[in-house]
């Protein structure tokens, strides 16, 4: 988690750099973030995935305010990024930046999921 002061501007990013992967491969990149008892739309995450080249920047409005159940949908609370190919030497960097709200300011990652496409 990255975290700022509400009012201040957006924080970050914050970088997770991860090595070992195969160069010539190409991976999916999936990332989960949640904020258990949350507000609905206090916090934005913003993510990117870098190894050759850079993604676009995808968000994401990490707060659950209550538990949904067992069969809970988890899928708003992810993004996911194909095709990402590692940077020469076997890294991809995934990067996260809290956006100030005006009511919050905090960047999170729950859980990060890289494949072998």
């Amino acid at each position: 988690m990255i975290g700022g002061t509400k009012n201040e501007g957006d924080k970050g990013p914050a970088s997770v750099v991860l090595s070992g992967f195969d160069p010539a491969a190409t991976y999916s990149v999936s990332i989960l973030a949640v904020r258990f008892n949350g507000s609905a739309t206090a916090r934005i995450s913003e993510y990117t995935v870098a190894g050759a080249s850079t993604s676009e920047a995808k968000t994401i409005y990490t707060g659950m305010k209550t538990w949904p159940g067992d069969d809970a949908d988890f899928s708003p609370f992810m993004v996911s990024y194909t095709s990402v190919k590692p940077a020469s030497n076997g890294d991809i960097t995934v990067n996260v930046k809290a956006i100030d709200t005006t009511l919050a300011c905090d960047g999170h990652i729950s859980a990060l999921v890289i494949a072998k496409e």
